[in-house]
């Protein structure tokens, strides 16, 4: 449930916090931990956020990276492709983001 009194800035420092709780957790091998905390950001992003925002394209590239390394293939490319979709809209198709989620999504089908 959106609340207007609460910045939009306080909401994306909210996510970025989860975020490095994922990257954390992931880095210690506590993959459920990391999913947990990724798709937790995932959520606030997209209800507080927006579904076409940078902040939301970064929660699904890290959520697609968890899922890479919990081997859900069919759920990452799924969410890498929303990913690539979001990151090229709002950073264009030459970023280095871009070209990363790229490379992330051609070594699932290839």
């Amino acid at each position: 449930m959106s609340n207007s009194n609460i910045p939009e800035t306080s909401y994306a420092a909210r996510v970025a916090a989860l975020l490095d709780i994922a990257t954390a957790e992931w880095r210690k091998k506590d993959y459920a931990a990391a999913e947990k905390a990724c798709r937790e950001a995932r959520a606030l992003a997209a209800e507080h956020i927006g579904r076409d925002s940078r902040t939301y394209g970064y929660c699904l590239e890290d959520l697609g990276t968890i899922l890479i390394a919990t081997n859900s293939l069919d759920e990452a490319r799924q969410v890498l492709t929303e990913a690539l979709t979001v990151m090229e809209k709002e950073l264009g198709a030459r970023a280095p983001e871009v070209e990363r989620i790229f490379g992330r999504l051609h070594d699932l089908y290839y």
